[in-house]
């Protein structure tokens, strides 16, 4: 089998694998070797473990992105924090919502500015439930990148988005990261 024909049997098992769950529980292997740091943030509400080889960006660039964000996100969010891999390209970023809202307008608001966004990528949606928290995700494959876009609610009702954005050539070797990663989000 082809490296290509292995992502795509491996990316469509997975979401298979989240479909069939529905709202049931599901259960992420989490290998504490692949995280390095832990953000925690009241203002957020929440904890989460990024993964190995992500560093969080100063608050400099930090503002800089914030001021790219504004212009080029499909949904006017918030960005919280910011971690990279300048090596490889590979992103992890937690935002917030700067109206808040349901849940379900945003999901709905993203399939259709996700499919004009990226016509020729593959956009799959998901939702499941996870350490008691309802998650809506989307991923999104094209041949650049593979971005897993998490949306929940925090314990004020607030929405968080958490978006792991990875080069195609990375996604295999960076997807158990990934997994333990969203593995790991808490609630505080």
């Amino acid at each position: 089998m082809s490296e290509k024909n292995s992502f795509s049997f491996l990316s469509f098992f997975c979401f298979l694998l989240l479909i069939s769950c529905g709202k049931n529980e599901v259960t992420f292997r989490v290998d504490k070797n692949l995280l390095k740091e832990v953000y925690e943030s009241m203002d957020t509400g929440i904890q989460v473990w990024i993964p190995r080889g992500l560093e969080k960006i100063s608050k400099r660039q930090q503002s800089l992105v914030k001021e790219r964000i504004k212009k080029d996100t499909l949904i006017q969010i918030e960005l919280e924090e910011f971690y990279i891999n300048m090596k490889d390209g590979i992103f992890c970023f937690i935002s917030t919502f700067k109206e808040p809202g349901k849940i379900s307008r945003v999901v709905n608001e993203y399939k259709e500015k996700l499919a004009a966004a990226y016509p020729d990528s593959k956009i799959r949606y998901a939702a499941f439930y996870s350490r008691g928290i309802d998650f809506h995700q989307f991923q999104v494959v094209s041949a650049k990148f593979v971005n897993y876009k998490l949306l929940f609610f925090n314990r004020n009702r607030d929405i968080i988005q958490i978006d792991y954005i990875i080069p195609f050539q990375y996604y295999k070797e960076q997807l158990r990261s990934i997994e333990s990663s969203i593995g790991s989000i808490r609630l505080l």
